[in-house]
């Protein structure tokens, strides 16, 4: 089973820069997203933080099921000593994100070691404690996003109806409620990432699709799905030309897509081995 862990950094007036990468425990590495524990799935950790502060998150998964000492540890700009620790409400996290009042998203994909369809903890800026606990529409989750307006969107990972938790889903929440929005269901299927493009479309990595499905602003309406050249599409980026970029975690490559387009552009593979993160 993976245990990977997260990297965030906190930013004044500058888009999330994001974080985490694979390793085994204790061992976390800079890189674009957080993967699943159990799965392989990495998700995202993006936001619009503002904070006159740059510090850095770091996502402590723990390192087994009998030591559930899941942590969030918090690093001021440039100190390789600890500024502070959270534990409150953190198990298993999976993402980490910020909203603009620079609020402190956390994934939970699991609530126990024995299972539990996860939980995200809301933080306020500076705190060790729990500010509020979102857990409507939750299922395991392991990405997390905010559209421009503020909605949060959650990626829900697991098809496990059949033991009391749902399907694999992305869940939306209105800024600062913990009640389910809406829930997009259309084409998703064990979705690893989340990602928005300029105009506020909404894509999806579908690990099972396998595919990228794209949903317009403020929809749960499937669009268009991007399957050529995608077999475990894993990580997606965007550039500043809205071209698409999706991570193939075993065929290791990564492969490129013209704004609107399904059809590959160029496959990146000089250098590539199952890439976990963009």
């Amino acid at each position: 089973m993976k245990r990977l862990h997260g990297l965030v950094w906190m930013c004044l007036g500058a888009p999330l820069l994001a974080a985490c990468g694979a390793g085994n425990n204790a061992y976390p590495t800079m890189s674009n997203s957080i993967s699943s524990p159990n799965y392989g799935f990495p998700s995202v950790a993006r936001g619009a933080p503002q904070t006159k502060r740059k510090n850095l998150y770091v996502a402590n998964f723990a390192t087994g099921c009998r030591n559930c000492g899941s942590t969030i540890t918090v690093y001021a700009s440039g100190s390789t000593s600890a500024l502070r620790t959270i534990s409150d409400g953190v198990r298993k996290p999976e993402a980490l994100a910020f909203d603009a009042s620079g609020n402190l998203y956390v994934a939970n994909y699991r609530l126990s070691c024995r299972g539990c369809g996860g939980s995200v903890t809301v933080y306020a800026p500076g705190s060790t404690s729990v500010l509020r606990t979102i857990s409507q529409g939750i299922n395991f989750p392991t990405a997390l996003a905010f559209d421009g307006s503020g909605n949060l969107y959650v990626a829900n990972c697991c098809n496990v109806a059949s033991r009391g938790y749902g399907g694999a889903t992305v869940s939306v929440y209105a800024p600062g409620s913990s009640s389910l929005l809406r829930t997009i269901t259309a084409g998703v299927n064990f979705p690893a990432d989340l990602a928005f493009g300029q105009r506020g479309s909404l894509y999806v990595s579908n690990y099972y699709g396998p595919n990228v499905t794209v949903y317009a602003p403020g929809s749960d309406k499937l669009q268009r799905t991007i399957s050529q050249g995608l077999s475990y599409p894993d990580q997606l980026a965007l550039d500043a030309s809205s071209n698409l970029y999706v991570s193939n975690i075993y065929s290791n490559d990564v492969e490129v897509y013209k704004h609107g387009s399904g059809s590959v552009l160029r496959s990146i593979s000089q250098g590539v081995h199952q890439p976990t993160a963009l």
